[in-house]
């Protein structure tokens, strides 16, 4: 009797509808603020926002928010 070792299986998951379902979850979600961890500020109004999303989705937010480690944070934008 030998012993070949565990057996490793491989699933790929495909679906051309799932990132529309995340993002209508993730937007479901800032609408009622659940998650929100980061506030942004701008022209004197605030947006509640999930920090990961911002920083996917903007150079300017990454940089911003990966170099801070607090929770809660509030991120203000300049006028134009």
């Amino acid at each position: 009797m030998s012993v070949d070792g565990p057996r490793t299986s491989v699933f790929t998951f495909q679906s051309a509808v799932h990132s529309h379902h995340v993002l209508r979850s993730l937007e479901d979600l800032r609408q009622k603020e659940l998650l929100c961890d980061v506030t942004v500020e701008v022209e004197r109004r605030s947006f509640r926002a999930h920090s990961s999303v911002l920083a996917s989705c903007s150079n300017y937010f990454y940089t911003r928010l990966t170099n801070h480690n607090r929770p809660n944070l509030t991120i203000r934008l300049p006028d134009e």
